[in-house]
């Protein structure tokens, strides 16, 4: 489980290293393994990460005692799933002004979720290397579609903090809608983020 930074999950495709997903803190990127043991990709840390191990002896004595926790594992597994799926996507049908608009969306949205961003601002050691591997660009090609967003006040990244100009603006660039994130408050309500995300 991820306790306190960014963890990325990556593998080198045709000399390119390509990254297929981020995880912050609450995540628990490998439940898989429980049921695969052979990862195929790698996970790697994103500048300093604190991360929890716990056995998979514990964790399935632990499910069998709870259902609830059983479920909640599997709803886990589901939601990185339609994550994952939504990637696809964006890599496959958006452009690069989408791609990264997409890009920003999610992460706003999954950090306000979890109190690590504040009015659609946030912080994360991503590099522009970073974000062309995962959006499947050259740095050169991410450089300029910042500096794109920039010009349409669209966003801001400096020192790596990024902020969210107009969110809804922003969302409609990148065609974004958070539905794939099932992200509930406990009463099953919508959840509304301080960056005008409606969860």
């Amino acid at each position: 489980m991820v306790i306190d930074g960014f963890l990325a999950r990556q593998r080198v495709v045709n000399d390119r290293n390509q990254i297929s997903s981020f995880y912050m803190a609450g995540d628990m990127p490998d439940l898989p393994t429980l049921h695969l043991p052979i990862a195929d990709c790698d996970l790697c840390s994103i500048g300093n990460s604190t991360i929890a191990a716990v056995p998979h002896s514990s964790l399935r004595e632990m499910m069998t005692d709870s259902l609830g926790l059983t479920h909640a594992f599997w709803r886990e597994t589901l939601i990185q799933a339609a994550i994952y799926r939504e990637w696809v996507e964006n890599l496959g049908a958006r452009q690069a002004l989408g791609r990264l608009a997409h890009l920003l969306c999610e992460l706003t949205t999954r950090m306000e979720f979890v109190g690590l961003a504040d009015n659609g601002s946030f912080r994360i050691p991503l590099t522009q290397q970073g974000v062309a591997d995962a959006c499947g660009l050259s740095v050169v090609h991410v450089n300029r579609t910042i500096q794109e967003l920039r010009a349409l006040g669209l966003s801001e990244w400096e020192n790596h903090t990024v902020t969210l100009l107009r969110a809804q603006k922003l969302q409609a660039v990148a065609e974004f809608s958070p539905e794939y994130l099932h992200q509930l408050n406990p009463s099953g309500g919508s959840k509304i983020t301080k960056a005008g995300f409606g969860l």
